[in-house]
């Protein structure tokens, strides 16, 4: 199978599990906003924030490495799995010991056991975790998209049975426990039973040598990125209390999550695609290229589209008790759209094995974001917040392609920026079409159907426009389906 088959393959199956996955999860998210309090949700804000950060270390930062690396023995392999479970378990055992003082910190006694349920993933991910790394490495996303579409189905069933059973805030626990447990077991079973390769009683300090340095780098990046990317919600835990934290974390999931999920798994396609033309620099640039324009003529209708019918759609998924995020959620849907198009950059910088560069862009723009965004969480509102971390995004824009995209690939700002600014532009068109529909016409029917009709007028007059005025990109994308439906004959 040709490098470009296997990419137009990977994509389909990431489509599918975005797909997917995004509808299983927003569909728990909206049953459990109907059982649960914005506190509750504030409370388990704090737990995954706990636990995300705990996570960036739980591999030591050498998973990448493994795909990365032209040459990887057995030995290696075997010591580095056994280094993965040894570090899950110290990190369980760090939360228990600490649990209880986070819990009188935020004087919340029931973090204290919803911190140890959840800790419990410390001592499952680990067990599968590296024969995920060796399916992605191998490009076999078809066995990664259906793990985790599961895995995705377990959490809804878990979280839902055991929230109509009254656990409360504990059945989002349930339901996370589940999805890594799933996980972890089927990749287990796809690893050793149907890939055949198995863990050995091995482990060497020596075969750590080349991706430790490697991890390193990584986990200062993870680090530094995680700190970034959460420093708004650890904040308003310290600031505003659990149920602020709940608002925001909700608008956040809503919002900002799904992007990142279509530009993680997308990533995780890429990385090893693009390991593997490290060399070749005018074509890294190109797929590069590609890869955002695919990404913002997919997520830029979505964003215009939430920001003009937010209303519409607080009140059909979640009910009265969460109108506070609807002004949130039109101020995130565009952090969450500038941030889908830098996010990707990640791929490029680990398949150039620089993963150095990503550590220091981090580094460099971790103090002025605390700055600005411990300002926003002491003296403004949640909205208030948002629209800081909203001007941040735009700021960093450039300084970011110079440093980052520029070294990698070379001077290429205005393919850059035009590979996303025209779907914005088609979509902000749609936006201006739906809000003058919506006060004009459909003010006086129901929600429901405003957004139903809004989804239908939207998106034919999203498609129109593409149609017409970019018809180039539609062709690539028909040929890239044309490719991958011949394949499958």
């Amino acid at each position: 199978m040709s490098l470009r088959l296997k990419t137009v393959t990977g994509m389909a199956w990431t489509a599918s599990a975005i797909s997917v996955i995004s509808l299983l999860q927003f569909t728990n998210i909206a049953i459990l906003t109907h059982f649960l309090s914005p506190a509750d949700f504030g409370l388990m804000a704090i737990v995954s924030i706990l636990i995300g950060y705990a996570l960036v270390y739980a591999d030591m930062g050498v998973s990448k490495a493994i795909v990365c690396k032209k040459e990887v023995t057995t030995e290696q392999l075997s010591s580095l799995y056994w280094l993965n479970i040894v570090i899950g378990y110290s990190l369980f055992l760090l939360f228990v010991i600490c649990a209880p003082f986070f819990a009188k910190f935020y004087h919340e006694p029931r973090l204290t056991s919803l911190i140890v349920i959840n800790g419990l993933v410390f001592c499952i991910i680990p067990f599968g975790q590296q024969f995920q790394i060796l399916l992605t490495r191998e490009l076999d996303f078809r066995s990664v998209t259906i793990i985790q579409i599961i895995g995705a189905l377990a959490n809804l069933t878990v979280a839902y049975t055991a929230v109509r059973s009254g656990y409360g805030v504990y059945s989002l626990a349930f339901g996370q426990i589940a999805n890594n447990l799933i996980q972890a077991v089927m990749l287990v079973i796809k690893g050793i039973f149907i890939k055949s390769w198995r863990p050995k009683l091995h482990f060497n300090k020596k075969d750590l040598i080349g991706y430790v340095g490697f991890g390193m780098y990584q986990m200062g990046e993870r680090t530094i990125y995680y700190f970034g990317g959460k420093l708004d919600q650890i904040l308003l835990s310290f600031f505003c209390g659990a149920q602020n934290l709940g608002y925001y974390n909700l608008a956040v999931n809503v919002v900002i999550q799904p992007l990142y999920r279509v530009n993680g798994v997308l990533t995780q396609v890429l990385f090893p695609i693009f390991s593997k033309i490290q060399d070749d620099t005018v074509r890294l640039r190109n797929g590069y290229l590609q890869m955002i324009r695919f990404l913002s003529m997919i997520n830029a209708p979505m964003v215009l589209g939430l920001a003009v019918l937010a209303e519409p759609f607080v009140k059909v998924f979640f009910g009265p008790k969460w109108f506070g995020i609807i002004e949130l959620l039109q101020v995130l849907v565009f952090v969450g759209f500038l941030r889908s198009i830098g996010n990707p950059i990640g791929a490029l910088v680990l398949a150039k094995g620089r993963a150095d560069l990503g550590f220091k862009w981090n580094l460099m723009i971790f103090f002025p974001q605390i700055i600005a965004v411990t300002i926003g969480a002491k003296y403004f509102s949640i909205v208030g917040l948002a629209r800081i971390i909203l001007v941040l995004e735009i700021i960093y824009f450039y300084p970011c392609y110079v440093y980052l995209i520029k070294q990698i690939v070379g001077p290429c700002f205005k393919k850059y920026f035009f590979s996303f600014a025209k779907n914005m532009g088609f979509a902000i068109c749609m936006g201006i079409v739906l809000f003058l529909i919506n006060k004009l016409f459909f003010w006086k029917y129901t929600n429901f159907f405003v957004l139903g009709m809004s989804l239908i007028v939207g998106s034919s007059f999203y498609l129109a426009l593409q149609f017409i005025f970019n018809k180039r990109e539609i062709a690539d994308f028909r040929s890239t389906l044309g490719l991958l439906f011949t394949s499958k004959k």
